[in-house]
């Protein structure tokens, strides 16, 4: 029974209707109903094997027992013949030992015969249990092959409706081949214009390479010349320090000699330059050795000037002649003016004294036309002053170095020639005198006050 509740399971969940609307599903579902069929026929087969084995079986036992029913019989009738045969003697205790036997092997063949007839109902009910098994395996078979060419046909709509898709999926991959070649030949031309955007872009990116060197090489000379410029600049404040700490000594000097007369006007500007001198580290180192000389005869030459003028009012205009004269002189006087100096210690002030008298009665014409010459010159040059000071520096000149160099040493020559004669003019003859104003001519005092302005404008 276990065998039939098993095969009534397994029909129950194969008898099952697995529809589907795909056609792989289908498909997958009919070979598992063949599969099904198939098994079920194996299984009838074997069953069938087993009932004709059951049947041979049954066949044989009824012979069994045909033959035991001869065996019984023949032994009640040799029971019988024992019994007429019991009064002989020792015949008669055989045939009570041979009864006994006989009735001991009747009873072994009764259970027998009862073990079979219980074996054949067995078999009996076997072969009906397998008869009905065997009618429901052909229900459930009817059943399963009519599902089966429900399921077939069903299949063959699907493969139908799969064809149909198939004719559309094929329309389909025609016009999608269409476009695809379509797509093929845009992605021709868009990689023709790739490529070409490429050696575009290579270009582009050497150029801009290029572009890069030139603009760390411009960068490099760029810092170059913000070094230099932060160097000159340096420079430039440090000679602005030294100027503005040269205009407040000027400043000093100018309330220390406003109450002077127009006599120390030159004096004035001397002082100024030999203030501005003494600012400098190489004038100072040059001009250590005469300083404490030239203020010796400076101090004389005042207290001689002081005495004098009370006698002499009109010698305030010749001795400014006398002065803007000496101050214009070259190189040459140094020589003269050194010479003078170390020779005239003793007789200083006398004759300078006699110098300047001379000088005034010769030249009185002459010093009104320098002293009016002066004064344009100095509000010129106070003029380009103020103009130097203001911050468009773009309007400065701009001069090489050597021509700077230049300037400077011809200033610094000037201004040594104004000390040197401020201090030897005393030494000095009227041959001497005469000698150095011919050799002066009016261009070259042009050239070193245009010189003298440069360097201020540079030195602003």
């Amino acid at each position: 029974m276990t065998q039939l509740e098993e095969l009534q399971k397994i029909c129950g969940s194969n008898t099952k209707p697995a529809m589907g609307n795909d056609h792989s599903s289908c498909r997958a579902q009919g070979a598992a109903l063949q599969n099904r069929i198939d098994w079920l026929q194996r299984l009838v087969n074997e069953r069938s094997q087993q009932i004709n084995t059951l049947e041979s079986m049954l066949g044989n036992v009824r012979q069994q027992l045909a033959l035991s029913n001869d065996k019984v019989r023949q032994l009640e009738a040799e029971l019988s013949k024992a019994k007429l045969t019991a009064a002989n003697g020792t015949k008669a205790i055989n045939l009570i030992f041979k009864v006994e036997e006989l009735e001991q092997e009747t009873r072994r063949l009764r259970r027998e015969l009862e073990s079979e007839k219980a074996n054949g109902k067995q078999l009996s009910d076997q072969l009906l249990s397998t008869a009905t098994l065997l009618l429901g395996l052909q229900v459930e078979i009817r059943q399963l092959s009519n599902d089966a060419v429900t399921r077939e046909k069903e299949l063959q709509e699907a493969t139908k409706k799969l064809q149909e898709l198939d004719r559309e999926n094929c329309l389909l991959v025609e016009t999608l081949r269409s476009k695809l070649d379509g797509t093929k030949q845009m992605l021709d031309a868009s990689n023709d214009k790739v490529r070409q955007l490429e050696t575009q872009i290579h270009d582009e990116k050497l150029t801009i390479e290029n572009g890069m060197k030139k603009i760390e090489e411009l960068e490099d000379e760029a810092r170059i010349l913000r070094e230099e410029l932060e160097s000159e600049k340096a420079v430039r404040e440090e000679v602005w320090n030294k100027a503005s700490v040269l205009e407040l000594e000027k400043g000093e000097t100018m309330r220390d000699l406003d109450s002077e007369r127009q006599r120390l006007r030159a004096v004035k500007e001397r002082l100024m330059l030999h203030a501005m001198l003494l600012c400098s580290e190489t004038q100072l180192q040059a001009l250590d050795s005469t300083t404490e000389l030239i203020q010796m005869l400076f101090t004389n030459q005042l207290k001689t000037m002081q005495s004098t003028l009370e006698d002499k009012e009109n010698f305030e205009s010749t001795f400014v002649d006398t002065d803007g004269e000496i101050s214009c002189k070259e190189k040459e006087v140094d020589n003269v003016g050194a010479e003078a100096m170390v020779e005239g210690n003793g007789r200083g002030t006398e004759q300078g004294l006699e110098i300047e008298c001379r000088a005034s009665h010769d030249k009185e014409n002459i010093d009104l036309e320098k002293i009016s010459s002066r004064d344009c010159d100095n509000r010129q040059f106070d003029d380009e002053i103020e103009y130097a000071q203001t911050p468009d520096y773009e309007a400065l000149p701009h001069l090489p170095s050597y021509s700077i160099e230049k300037i400077v040493e011809d200033s610094e020559c000037r201004t040594a020639d104004l000390l040197f004669s401020q201090g030897c003019g005393c030494a000095l003859n009227d041959s001497n005198v005469l000698e150095i104003e011919s050799q002066r001519n009016p261009s070259s005092v042009a050239a070193g006050g245009g010189n003298e302005r440069q360097v201020l404008l540079l030195l602003n």
